[in-house]
């Protein structure tokens, strides 16, 4: 039965209207007129790891009513006004369309002289958050009077003054490819005061101005699309574990990218010949072990020399026992593989300590480099290991070398390493490898340093023996920067690593991210936040060279995301589903920050494909509309330098995952009818175009689309060259087109729609004449590039070809069965990316069962991380990998509950752009009651369901601008009321 109440749309050109005002808006914002310079210091364009504080002073007085500061920087600032942090930025964003954001500081402004101050990090490389351009800072700040801007402004020039923040280490490590440097600050090293009124600046040097807005890489500067991020204080819950613990061996950590790459600042992967060379002076001949704490992508056989002798690690294995002799022993390793990062780290445990000293034209240093014999960046990483290089024989020849005096003949590809790029004193390598002494007892008062109070925690003077290292809990993910205050004796070593799991009173540390840093603490009482932000739940402090007590006052997080509202719901009698819902919308609220991003810990970063799954939930657990707008349009930007739509953006890889490309475009699609919002929809579209017009350049003859590329669409075993035709791309591109000629139809553009629809008619057609395997009665994966079909079936295939209409008459009844019984032969589902869209494809299908079977499967699989103690739902279900319960322990592509649960049990559906018409088809699938509200951009929809013996009860709440569709299964004796209107039967009948 269906209803419609006769609500009272929006008409239409009222809301055209509205969004025209918005878009007036944001044009009048990028006309500002900039008379500030781009400034930064006399010294490189591109320093690695730099940091630089910038001030200047001005007077302030009440005749000025208003003032507004507008500030952008490469790569990224902290601004402080009179001492007080005002905020931080830019938003990511492309170089050529760089976002600056607004600061309204009129009210914080005091009479007299006051003080702007900048702090500016520079990473002279890229991030999968950011594209490397140069450092540079600029800022205006405008006065009004009445609402009027006046002459008297505040802009960057060479009135600026700038100086080097010393504290800050610049040799550091990366954290990883999708991240800049680890902090390490030596508050010693620190001015104090700086930012603040009053402070000497007399001898710091004039700024450089470097070229006015509009310059090269910056040539458009946009205002920020979205609001300031959030930003609030999180105090942990516990101290869970306290110890006494010692270092073990000797670590090492070299960073070869420089000498074997020198000048790249993208992080595209890698594939090379090469290797590292040391000798290794040891004074006693000694058994000892190298535990090795890197690895390659993909993962691959480690190999080694040591005097001659050689060693190989397995795949899964790290450490190998080893016997030095008396004097000096030849170390040769093997670096040859696939790097995103170019780091070795290793740790050398050794009965009495060793030295690393090779000598090379008449010095000696750490290490030499050997290499590259030859490399190649691979855009697809998952044929990675099918890149053939050449030079493979002079890799063979160099390590049959068993002397020193052997190297003469390899002197063109030797290298010394620089002090630089060496670390003795890994901070991930010293806080995962250690001896544990003793665990120490947690007595009342060690918890006092997760109190909001000033009361403290005395950590006692530690020996030579031992360093103290603590646990603390914050009891939930978070993504959020650290600040510790403390009070101690100087050059106290605070380091730092967080994680986000402990199992079973383990941690789980974060591989393939160095979550550290370091604090080097001068004497007294002081406090340091650290600048970069992270994912974590735990925080393992270890306090090193503490010969006096040390007292930490408190340990807590300044979470920061996008300013949601959580005003989606979803209650029911079943509490397990209850804490699935919950779980969802904290992963998605710390997945949503000034885009979407995959996760708070590994990379947060924009990936194309994981953005349709985080739109989706997020328009039912928050109505995040513009912050969906803005990552999608983000996405499309990437097409000015890419022929589709890059699978990470922006970054310093361009990267193309066509399944991907396609999932975004049908995102363009959802976001216009979950919106209504017409000016996207027009923005939107050239971009699309584009994009449909490089999927069909790569069809070939018999209408089947083939790219080179990364290919991937699952972490399970399915079989998707990246030469190869894969099924998957042809259902999803189907589907794209199809939408898109929606699209076309509502812009106007009749011409495109029909050629649209009809192109997607050959792909259709081809996909089932080209990649159904009769005899298996199944699609396959792909068609190899030799021209056989694959051997393999998966359901991810088969779920895709169905969920996109791709299939007709026998073979939908055929798949339709599987989707109810997959066969044990196929490949099953690995991830929650891939249930969301076996979900839609049970929706799709339609029937009784189809919601129960998704609310189980929910109840199923999400409650085994909720068993685990889980606060977010992770990357991969239990039980996909061997030795770990998951990778990423928070990730946005897993939340599928927060928009199954109301979309399927509350049933709340848009039925045209801007939920304008809503349905309601609820299904309780065996609940006794289920509640909760759904955001529109028209207003809230609430639903209540409630199960008797007699009847179901539907009360419904809606916007009085909405009309609702009210569709249920009339054996179930409906009794429905639309805002507090009981609809009697016989008026459901005529609907």
């Amino acid at each position: 039965m269906s209803l419609i109440p006769g609500r009272v749309s929006l008409p239409e050109q009222l809301w055209n209207r509205a969004s025209k005002a918005a878009e007036l808006r944001a044009e009048g914002g990028r006309r500002m007129k900039w008379k500030a310079k781009w400034i930064w210091d006399a010294g490189e364009e591109r320093p690695k790891n730099h940091w630089l504080c910038f001030r200047k002073k001005f007077d302030y007085d009440s005749s000025v009513t208003g003032a507004r500061l507008q500030i952008t920087a490469d790569s990224r600032y902290f601004l402080y006004l009179n001492g007080k942090m005002m905020g931080y930025g830019p938003a990511r964003s492309w170089p050529w369309k760089l976002s600056y954001d607004t600061y309204e500081i009129g009210s914080e402004l005091v009479e007299g002289e006051n003080v702007l101050a900048v702090l500016v990090t520079h990473y002279g490389t890229s991030t999968a958050q950011y594209v490397a351009g140069r450092g540079a800072l600029i800022a205006q700040l405008d006065f009004y009077r009445a609402g009027e801007a006046i002459t008297r402004y505040v802009a960057t020039d060479r009135s600026w003054k700038v100086r080097r923040h010393n504290a800050f280490k610049k040799d550091t490590f990366r954290i990883n490819a999708a991240f800049p440097w680890i902090e390490e600050f030596d508050a010693a090293a620190a001015e104090t005061g700086w930012e603040r009124v009053g402070y000497d600046d007399g001898e710091w040097e004039r700024a450089v101005e470097i070229g006015p807005a509009g310059m090269e890489p910056w040539v458009n500067l946009v205002p920020r699309e979205i609001p300031p991020l959030d930003y609030y204080s999180i105090y942990p819950q516990k101290v869970t574990a306290l110890r006494c613990v010692k270092p073990m061996g000797q670590p090492v950590a070299v960073n070869f990218g420089p000498n074997f790459y020198p000048g790249c600042v993208d992080i595209k992967d890698k594939k090379q010949l090469g290797c590292l060379l040391t000798v290794i002076r040891s004074p006693v001949t000694a058994k000892g072990k190298i535990i090795h704490l890197s690895k390659k992508w993909p993962e691959v056989a480690e190999r080694f020399k040591l005097n001659g002798r050689e060693f190989i690690l397995k795949e899964g294995e790290k450490e190998k026992a080893i016997e030095l002799i008396k004097g000096d022993n030849l170390f040769i390793l093997d670096i040859s593989g696939g790097y995103q990062v170019f780091t070795v780290k290793m740790l050398f445990i050794t009965e009495k300590p060793i030295e690393f000293s090779v000598p090379y034209r008449g010095s000696f240093y750490k290490f030499l480099t050997v290499g590259p014999f030859d490399y190649k960046p691979v855009h697809n990483i998952a044929s990675m290991e099918g890149v053939e290089l050449e030079n493979r024989h002079i890799l063979d020849s160099f390590w049959k070398i068993n002397t020193l005096d052997e190297l003469a003949v390899y002197d063109r590809w030797i290298k010394p390493l620089p002090d630089a790029d060496f670390s003795s004193d890994d901070i991930y390598t010293l806080t995962v490898e250690k001896e544990v002494l003793a665990d120490l007892p947690i007595k009342p008062s060690v918890q006092n340093l997760v109190k909001a109070n000033d009361e403290f925690t005395e950590l006692p003077a530690m020996s030579t023996e031992g360093d103290i290292e603590l646990i603390v809990d914050f009891g939930r993910e978070l993504s959020a920067f650290l600040e510790i205050e403390l009070e101690c004796a100087d050059r106290t070593v605070f380091d730092f690593n967080l994680f986000e799991s402990m199992h079973e009173g383990t941690p789980c540390y974060t591989e393939g991210l160095n979550n550290t840093f370091r604090y080097i603490a001068r004497k007294g009482r002081q406090k340091y936040r650290s600048f970069i932000k992270r994912g974590f739940r735990y925080v393992m402090i270890t306090v090193r060279n503490h010969n006096s007590p040390v007292r930490i006052y408190s340990v807590k997080g300044y979470g920061s995301g996008y300013p949601v509202t959580e005003v989606g719901d979803f209650f029911s009698p079943d509490h397990r589903l209850n804490e699935i819902w919950r779980i969802t919308r904290h992963t998605l609220r710390l997945c949503s920050e000034d885009t979407y991003v995959d996760c708070p810990a590994y990379e947060q970063s924009l990936w194309t494909g994981d953005c349709r799954i985080s739109s989706l939930v997020g328009y039912y657990l928050f109505g995040s509309y513009n912050l969906a707008r803005r990552t999608l349009l983000l996405v499309a930007e990437s097409l000015n330098r890419s022929e589709l739509p890059e699978a990470q953006v922006p970054t310093g890889t361009d990267t193309i995952l066509p399944a991907w490309s396609l999932l975004w475009m049908i995102a363009c699609g959802e976001h216009y009818l979950f919106t209504g919002d017409m000016l996207f929809l027009e923005e939107i579209y050239p971009y699309l175009r584009k994009t449909a017009e490089g999927f069909i350049r790569h069809l070939t003859p018999s209408r089947l689309f083939k790219l080179n590329a990364w290919n991937m669409l699952d972490w399970a075993g399915m079989d998707t060259p990246a030469d190869g035709i894969v099924t998957h791309h042809q259902a999803l591109l189907v589907k794209a087109l199809t939408d898109m000629a929606a699209m076309a139809k509502i812009l106007g553009r009749k011409q495109e729609q029909e050629d649209l629809t009809e192109t997607a008619w050959l792909i259709k057609q081809a996909l089932n004449r080209e990649l159904w395997d009769e005899e298996r009665r199944a699609f396959v994966d792909c068609i190899h590039a030799d021209g056989s079909l694959s051997r393999v079936i998966s359901m991810q295939t088969n779920i895709l070809v169905y969920l996109c209409s791709c299939v007709e008459g026998e073979r939908k009844l055929i798949i339709e069965d599987y989707l109810r019984k997959p066969p044990d032969d196929f490949i099953p589902i690995g991830t929650p990316f891939i249930s969301f869209l076996f979900y839609e494809a049970l929706r799709q299908q339609g029937g009784s069962d189809a919601v129960r079977r998704i609310v189980d499967d929910i109840r199923e699989r999400w409650g085994k991380m909720v068993d685990y103690g889980a606060t977010t739902c992770w990357e991969t279900f239990p039980g996909f990998y061997k030795n770990v319960l998951t990778r990423s322990h928070c990730h946005a592509w897993s939340t599928a509950p927060g928009y199954y649960l109301p979309a399927c049990i509350l049933g709340v559906r848009p039925l045209a752009p801007g939920f304008k018409r809503v349905a309601v088809m609820p299904d309780l699938a065996g609940l006794e009651w289920a509640k909760g509200t759904v955001p529109t951009p028209l207003g809230p929809v609430t639903v209540d369901l409630r199960a008797t013996e007699d009847e179901l009860i539907v009360n419904i709440k809606i916007p009085p601008e909405m009309d609702c569709e009210v569709v249920v299964d009339e054996s179930l004796h409906p009794r429905i009321t639309v805002n507090g209107k009981h609809m009697r039967e016989n008026e459901l009948k005529g609907r």
